[in-house]
């Protein structure tokens, strides 16, 4: 005789069916309320790693300015035809000249979403050319941090940054700190090689991009000196 084909049947003796139409609506809410609770963490921690990255990047540079101050007696500077990747490149094998951005390279901030157009830093300009014995305070003067603004629209690939003091056109903001980072935070490394992030208000620096043209004022003297973490002191 043969056997009967009956439903399989569960433990209980009920038969077995799918998910129904509400079930599987709470499942996709779940789903989806999970993910907007993970979201904001996993973007968090890409932007603590890019920070962490970018810190470490300038040390490297900090670092490598120092050995190249030590071999020709003078802080690493600019000058016509020769910029700071090309006197670097000895000590960090990374950016043969300003317009080489290629790769996962040193000089590329990872927070910079187009290096092809925006240098990822920029050196302060108050060093150019300066014995690191002028330095009173290493571990307070700025050496080197996130920068590299368009000017305008147009490509900024030039490897400086300019003091607060330094004057530019109202609302233009190339060659200025860049704060890429969480908060509105800039990555700094500073002569004796230590790194750190900061936010744009002194004394590091005195507003956001955009907002401060540069004041001209260089007497320390003056209440509205701002280039205390930029001078040689």
């Amino acid at each position: 005789m043969k056997a009967s084909i009956l439903p399989r049947r569960g433990c209980a003796g009920a038969v077995r069916r799918g998910f129904t139409l509400v079930e599987l609506l709470v499942v996709i809410g779940i789903i989806a309320l999970l993910i907007s609770i993970l979201l904001p963490a996993l973007g968090g921690a890409r932007a603590q790693a890019a920070s962490v990255t970018c810190r470490a990047n300038l040390r490297q540079l900090s670092l490598a300015a120092q050995m190249y101050a030590q071999d020709y007696k003078a802080f690493v500077g600019y000058a016509p035809g020769i910029d700071r990747k090309m006197l670097l490149y000895p000590y960090l094998g990374h950016g043969k000249d300003n317009a080489d951005v290629s790769g996962s390279q040193v000089w590329n901030c990872p927070a910079n979403a187009r290096p092809e157009e925006e240098c990822g830093y920029g050196f302060n300009t108050s060093l150019n050319w300066v014995k690191l014995s002028q330095v009173r305070r290493a571990e307070e003067t700025v050496a080197v941090c996130d920068s590299g603004i368009r000017d305008g629209g147009v490509p900024t690939l030039s490897t400086m940054c300019n003091p607060p003091s330094k004057t530019s056109p109202a609302g233009n903001p190339a060659y200025r700190p860049n704060p890429r980072h969480a908060k509105q935070t800039v990555c700094v490394a500073y002569v004796d090689g230590h790194a750190d992030s900061v936010k744009m208000e002194d004394p590091f620096y005195p507003g956001p991009v955009g907002t401060w043209p540069g004041n001209g004022v260089v007497d320390m003297s003056a209440p509205d000196y701002k280039d205390a973490l930029w001078d040689l002191r």
